[in-house]
């Protein structure tokens, strides 16, 4: 009966498990970052050689002929300024849900250290009022109990007071 109400060592044998909780959201939480890591220098790796093979193109089109180039070049702009807006899209995403995953772990994690701090305290509560009830039972048993022993005493010391009272009494005849 160890994992039962009131019983002050389920919260510590709690701890273990929400050290173990706590240890495994640490790496959950590690191990997406560095996926998100991974991804996001991968595609910045993708990234870094489409810019390069775009300024390449570039400046090939450039000896070709400035006219071809100019309007090329325009095209080329435009697609690494696109790229770059969708670099910049892609590390928003990443911070964000990032972001979102710790928050829901974070709150995951106090909710439940929330609801262990409720349940250790009711259950302290619940022990102390049981222990209060024992203390007032067995006060009212012993306040019966000594004015039990008083009364009889206090009859005994009458009965004799009388006995002798009456025994050791001077005849009057």
């Amino acid at each position: 009966m160890f994992f039962e109400r009131g019983n002050f060592l389920f919260a510590a044998a709690m701890f273990p498990f929400m050290l173990a909780v706590v240890v495994f959201i640490f790496v959950f939480v590690l191990i997406i970052f560095f996926i998100f890591v991974f991804v996001f220098v991968f595609v910045l790796f993708f990234v870094f050689i489409i810019y390069v093979l775009l300024f390449a193109t570039m400046v090939v089109m450039f000896f070709k002929a400035f006219a071809i180039m100019l309007f090329a070049a325009r095209a080329v702009i435009v697609a690494m300024f696109m790229l770059f807006a969708a670099a910049v899209w892609l590390v928003v995403i990443v911070v964000f849900l990032a972001t979102a995953v710790v928050i829901v772990i974070l709150v995951m994690f106090f909710a439940a250290a929330v609801g262990v701090v409720i349940s250790v305290g009711f259950f302290a509560t619940a022990v102390v009022v049981v222990i209060l009830v024992g203390f007032f039972a067995a006060t009212v048993v012993v306040v019966i109990l000594v004015g039990f022993f008083a009364a009889i005493v206090l009859t005994m010391v009458f009965a004799l007071y009388f006995a002798l009272s009456c025994h050791c009494a001077p005849s009057f005849r």
